[in-house]
């Protein structure tokens, strides 16, 4: 409502022009915004089953086929859980960036025990390997980490996937971190949350208990990350005639590069990769095969060759960094970052010597040095191991 015009004589003398109802409709104004009819989002509620018929009971209760929401006894017999739906309008808004981890295994001779009868069959496996996969969905990208065992103890590991997170350009934004209720996963959601240095803070979410559906991303990227990584180990032991087993030393650099390989190379639906997303421009690296035999240059370090030495070296092509785009090599005294690489010819690029006298692993790339972070190589490594 407007404000009544005053005088001058009433406003000097501070009162309203039109006495005491004047006043009393002033302060009602005053009230309109506290009277306001309040909003509220609409709520969706759950199904309801409906009311049937008496006949419609009898025919029922027959067969108790299909099963009906309104029986009782197909409820507690027949029903299913809820269905895994994909979100759509406004459900489907990522305003906040989701982390998603879960746990996976590698296994190898598996063995099926069929029990007796009444009892579980049992699964079991000579060799195991844990893996951490990780997805973000701002994006897009996956990322995979080999570990001793499951929970948060292993400090590399949360250390890594907050680089990773900063290396997606996710250092200063508020997250979620997402992942199953078990409390391995939990642990690591935790210290993951209490690792990263951002002033908007890390939420935690955990998706429905027993349900894996409930978090069908991370299991398809899991999925995924399952199917490079049997790519990738087929077609080393097809280059090197060899079979490479869990405990092969070059296992935890496939894990991590399958990982990469999905990031950098899927197209997602937008038409544009992980990696694209993530740089705003297509990757110009140069990739080898995985574990091929590489020439590779020797960075200028203050251990760098003489002039009159050699400025070049071999070693295995482990993958590459993400974030700068150098090339991991594997040798026998640890894997180091370099910038220039080299193929061979195609009859020298493989060794399984090589693979197997392969030292580091991306929990300590180098032995001895208490760093998860690859340092550039350098002639002083070699020189420190042959001395030890």
């Amino acid at each position: 409502m407007p404000a009544a015009r005053t005088d001058d004589s009433a406003s000097a003398q501070g009162e309203p022009a039109n006495g005491p109802d004047d006043a009393r409709a002033t302060s009602t104004g005053e009230s309109d915004e506290h009277d306001a009819e309040e909003e509220a989002e609409r709520p969706r509620g759950l199904r309801d089953p409906g009311t049937p018929s008496a006949a419609e009971i009898a025919e029922h209760n027959l067969t108790h086929i299909p099963s009906r929401p309104w029986c009782s006894h197909c409820v507690r017999g027949k029903s299913k859980d809820k269905k895994s739906l994909r979100l759509c309008g406004v459900y489907a808004n990522n305003d906040v960036p989701r982390c998603r981890l879960d746990y996976c295994y590698l296994t190898e001779n598996v063995e099926h025990v069929t029990a007796d009868l009444g009892q579980e069959d049992a699964t079991t496996a000579d060799t195991s390997l844990t893996v951490l996969v990780m997805q973000e969905s701002a994006c897009r990208s996956v990322w995979a980490y080999a570990v001793e065992k499951k929970g948060g103890t292993e400090a590399w590991v949360v250390d890594q996937i907050c680089e990773d997170l900063d290396t997606v350009g996710l250092r200063n934004d508020r997250i979620i971190v997402k992942n199953d209720q078990e409390n391995s996963a939990n642990d690591v959601a935790r210290e993951v949350a209490r690792c990263r240095a951002s002033d908007y803070g890390t939420a935690v979410e955990n998706s429905n208990v027993g349900d894996s559906n409930s978090n069908g991303t991370i299991e398809r990227s899991i999925q995924d990350f399952e199917g490079q990584a049997r790519t990738l180990r087929s077609a080393l032991e097809e280059r090197i005639a060899v079979p490479v087993r869990l405990n092969s030393p070059v296992i935890p650099w496939l894990v991590r590069h399958a990982a990469c390989l999905i990031t950098r190379c899927r197209i997602r639906p937008s038409g544009r990769t992980s990696y694209e997303l993530m740089k705003g421009r297509r990757s110009n690296a140069l990739l080898a095969e995985f574990g091929e035999v590489v020439h590779f240059k020797i960075p200028k370090t203050q251990h760098m060759p003489g002039k009159f030495e050699d400025v070049w070296s071999e070693g295995l092509w482990l993958g590459f960094n993400m974030r700068s785009a150098e090339h991991f090599i594997g040798t026998d005294v640890g894997v180091f970052r370099v910038s220039t690489v080299k193929r061979k010819p195609e009859d020298a690029r493989w060794s399984a010597e090589r693979i197997a006298s392969l030292q580091g692993c991306p929990k300590q790339p180098v032995p001895g040095q208490a760093s998860r972070r690859s340092p550039a190589y350098s002639r002083s490594f070699a020189t420190r191991y042959q001395e030890g």
